[in-house]
């Protein structure tokens, strides 16, 4: 899973929205201490959701098979 694709950014951001609005509204929290929570739940909802992705789809694996067919001899013997 991408480190910045939309859900890696709405859980984290759904996460650490209380962080994100005593910063942001309410102005009680340094701007750097909710930025500093946001990136951390950030990498933890990407390591999360990577290993749910990974536990829930199916693995993709190509399997070749090579069909041997018997090489047709030119010469054949008696002839």
């Amino acid at each position: 899973m991408i480190p910045l694709s939309g859900g890696v950014l709405l859980a984290a951001a759904i996460v650490a929205s209380p962080a994100l609005w005593l910063s942001l509204v309410e102005q009680t929290m340094p701007i750097d201490v909710a930025l500093t929570r946001y990136f951390i739940v950030l990498a933890i909802a990407w390591i999360g959701l990577s290993i749910l992705v990974d536990l829930t789809t199916p693995s993709t694996t190509v399997r070749v098979e090579s069909e041997e067919q018997p090489e047709e001899q030119e010469n054949h013997p008696g002839t």
